[in-house]
């Protein structure tokens, strides 16, 4: 039996610096009005690691999480970004 399936309404990056909202969803797999898959967005996390790590953010670390309203089967995805001091 399949459960609810969730479409992505929104998805936010925070604490972006070193690229723009714009360079982060070109290289993104999962985009809005996808149905949520959860192997899309450990591809999101994959891609944009090592986009970061091509330049010079080697420790960073970003968390995805999910806000899903009360109101029918939407979500946001929210991934938090810490970049970390970037290197020579």
């Amino acid at each position: 039996m399949e459960g609810i399936r969730y479409k992505v309404r929104e998805i936010e990056w925070w604490n972006l610096k070193a690229f723009s909202l714009e360079q982060i969803m070109s290289v993104s797999p999962i985009q809005v009005e996808d149905v949520l898959d959860v192997s899309k967005v450990r591809d999101t996390l994959d891609v944009a690691r090592k986009l970061y790590a091509a330049n010079g953010y080697s420790q960073v670390v970003i968390v995805p999480q999910f806000r899903i309203p009360e109101t029918g089967p939407l979500v946001t995805v929210i991934f938090t970004v810490a970049e970390g001091a970037r290197s020579r």
